[in-house]
């Protein structure tokens, strides 16, 4: 498995919808967060998408 590990900022409040999976219902958020690159002023903006089950 690959990881990776973000520092950044949310660029807005995430969206969290309802899904239904074949094991039951698993909230989905949604956010842009703003990754500043090192050592200049740059950033990039990474769209996250997280899950898990209620």
């Amino acid at each position: 498995m690959n990881t990776i590990v973000l520092m950044g900022r949310l660029a807005r409040d995430p969206e969290t919808k309802l899904a239904s999976t074949q094991k039951g219902k698993t909230k989905v958020s949604r956010f842009p967060l703003v990754v500043k690159r090192n050592r200049t002023s740059k950033a990039f903006v990474v769209m996250i998408t997280a899950y898990g089950m209620l």
